[in-house]
C-alpha cells in the first residue's frame, strides 16, 4: 500500500489562545504553549485526579485491570494524538481535549448519569458534558483572579459536543446558565464558515470524539475478553443478543448501503484470528498468551480506525477569519462507523445489560437518589455538607439552585465517596466524628 501523503498543518490563530480571563498570564520563564499549559491545568486538578475512582463499565475497585474513567482518558488522549498527527491537528491541544472529555462524568458510570438526569429534570437538568464546562469554568480552583481553570478558547470550544440549551425533551444539551461561554468559545469562528449547522463541533471536538468512540468500543471490548463476557460461544450468528445488535445497527445505517452483514463477518473473523480462544474450538492457549492476544488485537483495531479517517475542507464565507477550528470537518468512511458501533452494541448486550452489571447499576441509582433526596429535603442538609460546599449552599437562592449545588456535589464523587457518604447518611453504625470530609 502506497504511503498517504501527510496532510498540511492546520493554523491556530491568536483567537484560539485567548483566555476568559486576560490577567491570567505565564511566568517569564515559561517555554509552554497555551494548550501546553491547559494540559498541565487539566491534570493536575482534582476534578481529573477523581476520575481515578469513578466507573467506566466495570466498577471501579473490581479488580486491578479494568479501566477508570482515567485510565480511559488517558487512552482517548492518545488516541487523539495518534489522530491529531495523522490530521495536521495540534497535538497538545487535542490531548487537553481528551483529558476533558470524561471530567463531569457522575459516579458509578452511564446509570449514575441517567439518575442524575432525572432527578434534575425539573431544576435545568443534567447532563455529563454540560457538567464539564461547570468544572471547568467554575467549580475547580486554580487561582483567586478567576473562576474554574481558564482555559484557553480552542481547549475549552473543543470539548462542546453540544452547544443547545436545556429542554425537557433534549438528551444532550448545555445548561442554560452557560450558553454565554459557548457563544464566546464559538461564535466568532462559526460565522466565518458557509453553510455551518448553529450546533456544530470545532475540527478538534470531532477528533475527541472520534478518539473517544474508538476508545470506548476497542477497549470495552478487550474488558469484556478479559472478565470473560464475550467468549467464542456468543459470537454466534444465533445468538438473540448477536441478532439484535445487528438488526440495530442495520436500522441505524439503513441509508449508508453499508452491508452490516458482511461487515460483522470480517470482524468476527479478525477477532477469531487475533484470539485463538475467540475461535470455534474456544482454544484457550496460556494466560500469557491471552494477554499478548488480546493487546494485538486492540492494536490492530486502534490502528485501522486511526488510519481510516480524513479530513475536508469547509468553504469559508470571509477571507482570514479568525480561526481555522471550524474550517476542516472529519470524514470516517461509513463501513467503519459500523463496525465501531457493532463493537459498542454487542459489549452493550453482553456487558452492561447483564444480571451483574445491571444489579450493581441499580445499586448505583439507588445511593444517587437517596443522597440527592435527603440533601434537598431534609432540613438540615446544609450542615451535612463538607464547609466547602456549605458555602455554595447557603447562597442558594430558590430550589433550582439549591438542587443544582446538590447535583454539583454528588456528581463529582467517586463511586467510594458516593458510598461512604450513603452509609453515613443511612446505615446505623457506620461512621465517625472523626471522619474527614
Amino acid at each position: 500500500m502506497p504511503k498517504r501523503k501527510k496532510l498540511p498543518k492546520i493554523r491556530y490563530k491568536r483567537h484560539d489562545k485567548v483566555r476568559l480571563c486576560s490577567t491570567d498570564k505565564p511566568a517569564p520563564d515559561d517555554e509552554r504553549t497555551p494548550f501546553e499549559r491547559d494540559r498541565s491545568r487539566i491534570i493536575h486538578s482534582a476534578a481529573f485526579r477523581r476520575l481515578q475512582g469513578k466507573t467506566q463499565v466495570f466498577t471501579a475497585g473490581e479488580g486491578d485491570f479494568y479501566r477508570t474513567r482515567l485510565t480511559h482518558s488517558i487512552e482517548v488522549a492518545q488516541i487523539g494524538k495518534g489522530l491529531a498527527l495523522r490530521l495536521g491537528a495540534d497535538p497538545d491541544l487535542i490531548e487537553a481535549i481528551c483529558l476533558t472529555h470524561d471530567i463531569g462524568h457522575p459516579p458509578f458510570g452511564h446509570a449514575g448519569e441517567s439518575e442524575l438526569k432525572e432527578l434534575m429534570k425539573s431544576y435545568g437538568g443534567f447532563e455529563a458534558n454540560a457538567q464539564n464546562i461547570r468544572i471547568l469554568t467554575r467549580l475547580e480552583k486554580k487561582s483567586n483572579l478567576y473562576e474554574g481553570l481558564n482555559l484557553t478558547r480552542g481547549v475549552f470550544d473543543g470539548q462542546l459536543k453540544y452547544k443547545n440549551g436545556f429542554a425537557p425533551d433534549k438528551r444532550k444539551f448545555v445548561y442554560d446558565d452557560d450558553l454565554h461561554l459557548v457563544a464566546w468559545a464559538s461564535d466568532d469562528a462559526r460565522t466565518a464558515v458557509a453553510d455551518l449547522e448553529a450546533d456544530a463541533k470545532s475540527f478538534d471536538c470531532a477528533i475527541m470524539d472520534w478518539a473517544d468512540e474508538v476508545a470506548y468500543a476497542v477497549h470495552d471490548l478487550e474488558d469484556s475478553i478479559h472478565a470473560r463476557y464475550i467468549d467464542s460461544a456468543i459470537l454466534r450468528d444465533n445468538d438473540h443478543r448477536v441478532r439484535s445488535s445487528i438488526d440495530e445497527v442495520k436500522a441505524k445505517f439503513a441509508q449508508s448501503g453499508v452491508n452490516v452483514e458482511a461487515v460483522f463477518d470480517r470482524l468476527r473473523n479478525e477477532l477469531r484470528a487475533h484470539d485463538p480462544s475467540l475461535s470455534p474450538l474456544g482454544i484457550p492457549g496460556s494466560s500469557g498468551q491471552r494477554k499478548a492476544d488480546r493487546k494485538q488485537l486492540t492494536s490492530f483495531l486502534i490502528h485501522r480506525y486511526i488510519s481510516a479517517v480524513d479530513r475536508v475542507e469547509r468553504t469559508y464565507l470571509v477571507d482570514a477569519p479568525v480561526s481555522d477550528r471550524y474550517g476542516y470537518q472529519l470524514v470516517i468512511p461509513p463501513e467503519v462507523e459500523v463496525e465501531v458501533d457493532l463493537i459498542n452494541k454487542i459489549v452493550m448486550k453482553f456487558v452492561i445489560r447483564s444480571p451483574q452489571v445491571q444489579t450493581l447499576e441499580e445499586k448505583g441509582k439507588h445511593i444517587i437518589r437517596s443522597v440527592f433526596e435527603k440533601l434537598m429535603k431534609g432540613d438540615n442538609a446544609l450542615n451535612l455538607l463538607p464547609d466547602d460546599w456549605k458555602e455554595f449552599l447557603y447562597v442558594a437562592r430558590c430550589e433550582r439552585e439549591k438542587a443544582r449545588v446538590v447535583s454539583d456535589y454528588i456528581s463529582g464523587m467517586t463511586d467510594d465517596y458516593a458510598q461512604k457518604t450513603y452509609a453515613k447518611l443511612f446505615l446505623p453504625n457506620f461512621g465517625s466524628i472523626y471522619d474527614i470530609y
